[in-house]
């Protein structure tokens, strides 16, 4: 899938079916495959939390037995202390990005200079102005978007013109009825939610008004009741939100208090409701490294924010945390990935580097990817391509014509044992001098 490999996401799959029922497995596995990808992360995670904690106490999903008609996510019995019911979200940075908006607003001028030229909405890429300021005292950034925007006439006419003469002068300035975009051609094709920018960053300006706060409300109704003795937990996960993200990181919070941190909102969300929510936990996952130096390896950083059992949920989670499958990539970075097509098992696979291995005597052996091999022998990549991934240097061929050059042939191949986080293998190749590739010589 995305942040975790496709055999890993089949495994859990596979293994929690008998906690939780076909039913429920049947609907995860329609979301996974989901071309919407606000379907398809969020139940990657919830997949990967509930295959987590049945690996370590049992599970009851959705109880039938629970009042009313909005049921929590998982009913634990014995994960904690005491019962536990936890509902499971995964948010992103649609809502507070105004992604949504800007790709609405940019798709209107894409589908217009297609019509006009063809290919030539393809190739636009759009900078969204932003405005700022103070308003009786409270501060305001802005994206010059418009929701819900429709091109009026004077604006179509100006367009065209400017498509229509070839976009000779390169970019063309956008404005009205409070959208202003800096339009631009460029030479190659964009790719669509990766042709819109704006220099306003994705920020909360408010602790209770905004997208997260509101998530937590929502999930908080979901597990609000009568049952008293029961612990209420919000499990968040990070799909592609720079407000979870971002906790605990260096900068994380604001010091001019413009903007308020995920930190910010969910402790005082936590502490506002503290009599209907125990805890609200995070998982975010990260490089390890500090501040500009985090390009480590990828951890799960999990935060928990509660008024009365942080230590007990941190004590009792952290053998379901050791547990969950390694991430390959930050939530924003799969959401992108994934937006492009490049997880669908019909896509070019994701190849392995090359490794070469060898003594003082020279090379014996290299390690390269198995499904770079069958890409290539399936015709999903050209030869060049193929070439070009097994060490073309400046056109002098791959490194296999270096070694026949040489006289080595291949002697041996054999499999790498496979690896469930990877959805790729390395094929073992071990060379060795052969006297059919060159020239005779006295001794061995």
């Amino acid at each position: 899938m995305s942040i975790f490999s496709r055999r890993r996401i089949q495994l859990m799959l596979s293994n929690v079916v008998a906690s939780i029922g076909y039913e429920k497995a049947y609907d995860i596995l329609k979301r996974l495959e989901d071309k919407r990808v606000t379907q398809s992360l969020p139940a990657e995670m919830e997949l990967a939390l509930i295959w987590a904690l049945a690996e370590n106490t049992e599970v009851e999903v959705e109880p039938a037995w629970w009042p009313g008609t909005r049921r929590p996510d998982v009913f634990c019995e014995n994960l904690l202390e005491r019962p536990s019911v936890i509902e499971i979200a995964s948010p992103n940075n649609a809502s507070l990005s105004d992604e949504d908006e800007m790709d609405r607003n940019s798709q209107q001028f894409c589908a217009l200079a297609n019509k006009l030229k063809k290919g030539f909405g393809d190739r636009l890429y759009f900078n969204f102005k932003e405005e700022s300021g103070y308003n009786n005292g409270v501060y305001y950034r802005n994206r010059k978007i418009v929701y819900e925007y429709k091109i009026d006439e004077y604006i179509k006419d100006e367009f065209s013109l400017w498509i229509l003469d070839g976009c000779a002068s390169g970019k063309i300035n956008i404005q009205q009825d409070g959208l202003d975009v800096v339009i631009e051609i460029k030479e190659n094709k964009q790719l669509r939610y990766q042709n819109f920018h704006c220099t306003m960053p994705t920020l909360a300006l408010s602790a209770d008004r905004n997208p997260l706060s509101m998530l937590l409300e929502r999930k908080t109704k979901q597990i609000s009741n009568n049952i008293n003795d029961m612990l209420k937990i919000i499990f968040i996960a990070d799909a592609g939100s720079s407000l979870i993200k971002n906790i605990g990181r260096f900068g994380e919070i604001d010091m001019t208090g413009r903007s308020v941190s995920g930190s910010q909102i969910i402790q005082e969300f936590v502490s506002r409701n503290s009599h209907r929510l125990d805890a609200v936990v995070t998982f975010a996952p990260r490089r390890q490294g500090f501040g500009f130096q985090d390009r480590g390896p990828m951890h799960w950083s999990v935060t928990v924010f509660s008024e009365s059992i942080s230590d007990t949920i941190e004590k009792s989670l952290r053998p379901v945390v050791e547990i969950l499958p390694r991430p390959r990539f930050e939530g924003y970075q799969a959401r992108s990935l994934y937006r492009q097509n490049a997880f669908a098992p019909e896509s070019k696979g994701w190849y392995l580097g090359m490794v070469v291995t060898g003594d003082a005597l020279g090379v014996n052996s290299i390690k390269m990817s198995s499904r770079l091999l069958m890409d290539f022998l399936a015709g999903r990549i050209s030869k060049a391509e193929f070439e070009g991934r097994l060490d073309n240097r400046d056109g002098r061929g791959t490194f296999f014509a270096d070694m026949l050059n040489e006289g080595y042939t291949i002697s041996k191949v054999e499999m790498a044992p496979r690896d469930i986080d990877e959805d790729d293998d390395y094929l073992i190749v071990s060379f060795s001098i052969d006297p059919a590739a060159s020239k005779l010589r006295l001794g061995s």
